[in-house]
C-alpha cells in the first residue's frame, strides 16, 4: 500500500487494526533518493478539490530571461521567510545561492516560488545522503506542490534545509519538477470542462 495513502487513512480500522504499521510508516524517514518516485505517488486530490487544485496550480507571475528572474527573487527574498499555509513551523528564506539555482532552471517556478511553497505538502520525512557532508545539516525537507504546463498538472518537487547554525536557519534550496502528470484522466475534464470560470481567477501578481 502506497505509504502516503496509509497517512491518510482516519480510520485505523481501514488498515484491518494494525496501528503497528500505521506507525511505522508515519514514522518511517524513506531514503534520500527516492523522493521523485514518491512523488509520481501524488494525487491531485492531494492538495484539496480539483477545482482548488487547478486554481493553485495556475501561476501568477512570468519572467522572460534569468535577469528578470533574479530581480524577481530578490525582491521576495526581502520580504522575509516564505510561509506556507499548512505549515507554520517551516519558514525558509531564500539565499544567494538559491536564487543563483532557481534563476538557473524553470523561471516559472522561480518567480512564483512563493506561491508554490505556499500550497507545497510535506507527505513524507527522508534520511540525509549518508554520502554527503552533513556537518552543517540538520534535516532536508522535499515538499510539493502542483504547477499547471500547458493544461496538465505536474508536481514541482522544493527542497528545503534546515541548517544547525542559527544564522543560516531554514533555507530554501531547489525547485524542480517532476515529469510525472499527475491524475492525467480527472485532471483533463477538469481543466477544459466549462463550468470553470477563468474570469474568476486571480490576476498575474507583483512581487
Amino acid at each position: 500500500m502506497n505509504p502516503y495513502m496509509i497517512m491518510k487513512i482516519k480510520n485505523q480500522e481501514q488498515l484491518n487494526g494494525s496501528k503497528k504499521q500505521y506507525e511505522e510508516i508515519r514514522n518511517r524517514k524513506f531514503p534520500y533518493d527516492s523522493s521523485n518516485e514518491m512523488a509520481k505517488t501524488l494525487k491531485a486530490e492531494d492538495w484539496g478539490s480539483l477545482d482548488e487544485v487547478i486554481k493553485m496550480s495556475i501561476m501568477m507571475r512570468k519572467a522572460n530571461s534569468k535577469k528578470e528572474a533574479k530581480t524577481i527573487l530578490f525582491e521576495l527574498r526581502n520580504k522575509g521567510y516564505l510561509k506556507n499555509s499548512q505549515n507554520s513551523k517551516i519558514k525558509p528564506t531564500l539565499s544567494r545561492q538559491a536564487i543563483k539555482k532557481l534563476s538557473n532552471g524553470d523561471l516559472t517556478i522561480a518567480v512564483n516560488i512563493d506561491q508554490l511553497f505556499k500550497h507545497a505538502i510535506k507527505p513524507w520525512e527522508f534520511e540525509l545522503n549518508p554520502d554527503k557532508d552533513n556537518s552543517d545539516i540538520e534535516d532536508r525537507y522535499y515538499m510539493f506542490a502542483p504547477i499547471n504546463k500547458n493544461g496538465k498538472l505536474f508536481p514541482v518537487k522544493i527542497t528545503i534545509l534546515k541548517h544547525n547554525d542559527d544564522e543560516k536557519g531554514t533555507r530554501l534550496y531547489s525547485g524542480e519538477i517532476i515529469e510525472y502528470e499527475l491524475d492525467k484522466k480527472n485532471q483533463a475534464a477538469g481543466l477544459h470542462r466549462g463550468d470553470i470560470n477563468i474570469q474568476s481567477l486571480p490576476a498575474r501578481q507583483p512581487v
